[in-house]
């Protein structure tokens, strides 16, 4: 089940919120907890080991600026989803600097959440169709995507760099990467694929993962990655 945690300090906005998102989700896939202060959220994560796969937090909280929250959140879970919720869209220009972001607009959260929630719950739940399947002899291999960090071209054979193992396998990445995945596990040089949920930074030639590995950029990929990041982020 995946554990989502909501950060308003305006109660009524709070549980309009939880409301969205239980109407957006099938059942059962999710536990929201709801936390009307930042210090509140941070504590128990420090304290009790919370560790949410998405954060929702308001743009305009008093006790800590949203974008010193989720740099706070950055540090303790890198791997943490965040979504920024405005009641105004001039609201959004304060979250700019903040990394690995999402924006909804709450007076329109139904048009919003929908794309942005249903994205976190495809990357962060296993399913086939969100995953790798890694062809060995006799037998196929099953990676859900959420676990790839890239993949590697060696000579003629593919390393599949996953968060605890590689896998180093004869089918190239044009047969691995299924079509739903391929606006997020996307080229970026000749010889590497990176997977964008991963991708903490983008610098100028390179992606920086969450984990500090850095993925190369090249001048012949640098427009098509660019674009497909932004997209993936909602930046576009």
């Amino acid at each position: 089940m995946l554990q989502f945690a909501l950060c308003d300090e305006n109660e009524q906005q709070l549980q309009d919120t939880v409301s969205v998102i239980i109407d957006l989700l099938p059942p059962g896939i999710v536990e929201i907890t709801g936390f009307s202060s930042p210090s509140q959220l941070l504590d128990r994560i420090d304290q009790d080991g919370f560790q949410p796969d998405l954060a929702l937090l308001h743009i305009a909280l008093s006790e800590m600026s949203s974008s010193a929250l989720a740099e706070q959140l950055n540090r303790r879970l890198p791997n943490c989803r965040i979504v920024f919720v405005c009641t105004r869209r001039d609201e959004s220009t304060g979250a700019s600097a903040a990394p690995r972001l999402w924006f909804s607009i709450q007076n329109d959260c139904l048009g919003s959440l929908r794309p942005l929630l249903g994205q976190s719950v495809s990357w962060l739940l296993p399913g086939t169709a969100g995953s790798l399947l890694l062809g060995f002899k006799g037998r196929t291999l099953v990676v859900p995507a959420y676990e790839v960090l890239y993949l590697e071209r060696e000579n003629r054979k593919t390393r599949v760099v996953c968060e605890q193992t590689s896998y180093l396998i004869s089918q190239s990445p044009a047969k691995l990467i299924p079509e739903v995945l391929s606006r997020h596990i996307v080229r970026c040089h000749q010889g590497y694929w990176v997977n964008l949920a991963k991708v903490r930074s983008l610098e100028k030639n390179e992606f920086v993962l969450a984990n500090g590995t850095r993925i190369p950029i090249s001048r012949s990929h640098r427009e098509q990655a660019v674009q497909a990041f932004c997209t993936f982020y909602g930046r576009e």
